[in-house]
């Protein structure tokens, strides 16, 4: 009654991490994590260059898939908007693009800088810059003078309190490249999300120079707390209504340009009737971009200022998903299309050789069956991924996207949402190896959880 197994491998394109269209997994949520810390005072005029005289914590929040994963994740960092003078991490937007994509396969981080009403230490030369840029911002016609003579006021104010953000902006990625093996996270597929003020700290972080907003560590001590000394390197950026502001004070000030051939891929989202970040400005950032040959789409949507729920027919997270893998190799299942269409990519069958048919599932109990003539069990599909740095594998169901698990019997289990816990006393998520026998190509399949072979109730050699 025993049958062989194969498991039916095409060679591994590349170690790419394996995210899903769609919502794969439950959220962890890691809060208020300390990133640096910063010097803040109450009194007003410290903004203008004087030294603050107090310090506070700079936090962030992390969101993770809520299970172990065995190659390091993608990240995408986020950053809130609030015009320099408001916004925060905790707002409903920005918890939601950073669970759309910890759902998927992402660690997503969210963070909070320092804003106005902190008024952190800024030199009075930024200061001096910042009132003169914005005196050369052109007025649309569509904008009467006495409103925006109180807009630009207003955004004077705010870009003055931006220095002290971009430094913090600038932290919170050195920590993500300096706590990456903490985090699991792969520096090559680093997304810096930023939107309104956070898209213009956003398009800093694409463009600064290494020395910017630096040299100053005597007015604000805390500097040496950002691991100064870790790179910031980004992958992608998604700017959601920013423009290259920031950049431009910098240079009025040294007069070195920003923007350069090394700028990595940018995806820019704007508003045709914005007037709170003009279109224009932004549209400064799509030529300096074009002027380097650097990657960079723009998307510009009818309507004010961001957010839009819908962006050329598509919710505008799928949207900037899409550009993101298109930018950043990585394994993308889509469980509908696999339904649909089969196997495709980097998914595989575990296949009986007796009788060369895929390995199915019960409908009892999930357990691992071939498929014998006549019954009708529900159809499972699996992915089969190698760990880089060992030779250990994981067999995840394609349906669920969960490892499978073993139990105390040594049977092949689908983690199904809620299954863990409910037998956690003697269920453990599964590494699997491969473990050749003394027949040629023939391999044992061992469970590293509990030291166990698996046999799916049948014979447990297995023919690669």
């Amino acid at each position: 009654i025993f049958q062989n197994y194969r498991i039916t491998m095409t060679e591994r394109k590349s170690n790419a991490p394996i995210i899903y269209v769609d919502e794969q997994y439950d959220v962890a949520i890691e809060k208020d994590v300390v990133f640096c810390k910063g010097t803040c005072d109450t009194a007003v005029e410290n903004v203008l260059g004087k030294k603050p005289g107090k310090e506070m914590d700079l936090v962030l929040d992390i969101y993770r898939p809520k299970r172990m994963f065995e190659y390091p994740l993608p990240v995408v960092l986020i950053i809130h908007g609030g015009a320099f003078v408001g916004g925060s991490k905790n707002e409903e937007p920005i918890r939601y693009t950073a669970e759309f994509f910890a759902k998927r396969g992402w660690c997503a981080i969210t963070v909070d800088y320092r804003l106005l009403g902190h008024t952190g230490y800024a030199p009075m030369w930024w200061t001096d810059e910042a009132q003169k840029y914005m005196k050369t911002l052109a007025k649309p016609a569509e904008i009467g003078n006495e409103e925006w003579e109180k807009h630009i006021g207003e955004l004077t104010w705010s870009h003055i309190a931006a220095y002290p953000s971009s430094r913090d902006a600038r932290a919170a990625l050195r920590y993500v490249h300096a706590n990456a093996k903490q985090l699991n996270v792969d520096l090559s597929r680093l997304t810096v999300w930023g939107e309104s003020a956070g898209a213009l700290l956003s398009v800093m972080l694409a463009a600064h120079h290494k020395d910017d907003f630096h040299g100053d560590e005597k007015e604000d001590p805390f500097l040496k707390t950002t691991n100064l000394e870790a790179p910031e390197t980004i992958s992608t950026v998604i700017n959601f209504a920013g423009a290259g502001n920031i950049c431009e004070i910098l240079q009025r000030h040294d007069g070195k340009e920003r923007y350069s051939k090394n700028m990595p891929p940018m995806l820019v989202y704007h508003g045709t009737e914005d007037h709170v970040v003009l279109k224009s400005w932004n549209e400064k950032v799509v030529e300096a971009y074009k002027k380097h040959s650097c990657t960079c789409k723009e998307v510009y949507v009818k309507g004010g200022h961001c957010p839009w729920d819908k962006v050329e027919g598509k919710n505008v997270l799928d949207h900037a998903f899409e550009f993101i893998i298109t930018q950043q190799p990585m394994q993308v299942v889509d469980k509908k299309k696999i339904l649909e269409s089969g196997f495709q990519g980097e998914l595989h069958k575990i296949i009986c050789v007796a009788t060369n048919t895929p390995l199915h599932v019960q409908v009892e109990g999930d357990q691992l069956a071939s498929i014998r003539k006549g019954s009708k069990p529900a159809d499972l599909r699996f992915v089969i991924c190698e760990n880089k740095d060992t030779d250990d594998w994981t067999i995840s169901s394609a349906n669920s996207g969960l490892p499978l698990a073993v139990d105390a019997g040594d049977h092949f289990l689908s983690t199904r949402k809620g299954l863990i816990d409910a037998k956690a006393s003697h269920i453990s998520f599964a590494r699997f190896e491969l473990v050749q026998s003394g027949k040629k190509d023939h391999y044992r399949l061992k469970c590293k959880a509990n030291g166990k072979w698996v046999h799916a109730n049948l014979k447990d050699f297995l023919v690669r």
